[in-house]
């Protein structure tokens, strides 16, 4: 692992990495789970005693179906999509709020985010909104974001700026931090994979970007300022607009770490003409440094991590029956 910094006693601003010096490649599979209804890649977020699925492609009537985390008994479903006051327009991203049992939703269509409470919801009926929030006037669409401590949010948009970054509320926007540096040499000039990242707001308050088409990890906080680069382990490179490789997909947080799942291959697979899947998770600490990589040998859709009753969740394509499996993972024995 090389380090780069300007002052010896100041953490390295810079990190590159081969490889982890920590490889798991057998957990102890506890249980596997058939979803009350069938989505196709949903998100999937752990949210108190929740865990929550998120049908993004839209398959379905109602969009999020909540689960207990420690029984997997399906408790209901919310979010109807259609254009009445208590329906969401158009679905766009879904973050954990600061209580840690509700969950915001953005609507696209109407420039919103809307929470909803788990606490309420239940098989016999919909539950509609406990909260709307407006955003400000000519507010790009939101590619991620997170309410933060101070009452604001912060998420990332697609702008014409330069800017990866927008603090906001409903009636104030600043754009802060700007993207991957367009001289390095991993960036050939092109806007989107510049900016495309996966959003993870953390628990000791900085922000997390881990870019899609290059293997590269940043670490910020609220105002912009780069804390930390990671790099590696594959120095992915695009060298034009048709040779992409996909690198980070969903990034998920706990106390201690940051969960990335990584692919590291071709974003199409040119024997089944279909995106390829990330297959290891990369475990670091919240200031960007390289801890663990986790492969069990089998895709990965999408995953949560629960500390607290040690389980690993992961969606998997490898099967049509019983996608999820939930793994015993201890993070005490990083």
């Amino acid at each position: 692992m090389n380090l780069i910094g300007s002052c010896t006693n100041q953490p390295a601003r810079e990190i590159t990495f081969d490889s982890f010096t920590e490889k798991i490649e057998d957990l102890e599979l506890r249980s596997r789970h058939d979803l009350q209804r069938f989505m196709s890649l949903p998100a999937m977020h752990l949210v108190g005693d929740y865990l929550v699925f998120y049908d993004v492609h839209l398959q379905n009537e109602e969009l999020i179906d909540v689960y207990s985390k420690d029984s997997f008994e399906y408790l209901g479903s919310l979010v109807t999509r259609g254009g009445s006051e208590t329906e969401i327009t158009s679905p766009g991203f879904l973050t954990v709020a600061l209580d840690n049992h509700s969950i915001w939703v953005t609507d696209n269509g109407k420039s919103q985010m809307v929470r909803y409470d788990l606490s309420l919801v239940n098989r016999d009926s919909v539950i509609h909104w406990s909260e709307v929030i407006s955003y400000p006037p000519d507010t790009p669409i939101l590619m991620g974001f997170a309410p933060t401590n101070n009452g604001q949010f912060i998420g990332q948009t697609f702008a014409d700026t330069d800017s990866l970054l927008m603090q906001f509320d409903s009636d104030s926007k600043r754009y802060v931090a700007s993207g991957y540096p367009s001289d390095d040499a991993l960036v050939v000039g092109d806007a989107f994979s510049q900016f495309a990242n996966v959003f993870c707001y953390l628990p000791n308050g900085n922000i997390a970007l881990a870019y899609r088409h290059y293997d590269a990890l940043q670490i910020l906080n609220t105002e912009g300022l780069k804390l930390r680069t990671v790099i590696g382990p594959d120095k992915l490179k695009i060298t034009g607009p048709r040779d992409k490789k996909a690198a980070y997909r969903h990034t998920k947080a706990t106390e201690n770490y940051l969960y990335a799942e990584y692919v590291g291959d071709e974003v199409i697979n040119p024997e089944t003409n279909s995106m390829n899947q990330a297959r290891s998770l990369f475990i670091f600490d919240l200031d960007g440094n390289p801890v663990a990589e986790i492969d069990l040998g089998l895709t990965i859709a999408n995953f949560a991590v629960d500390p607290e009753t040690e389980s690993l969740w992961i969606y998997t394509n490898d099967t049509e029956n019983e996608p999820l499996l939930r793994y015993k993972w201890n993070e005490n024995n990083l």
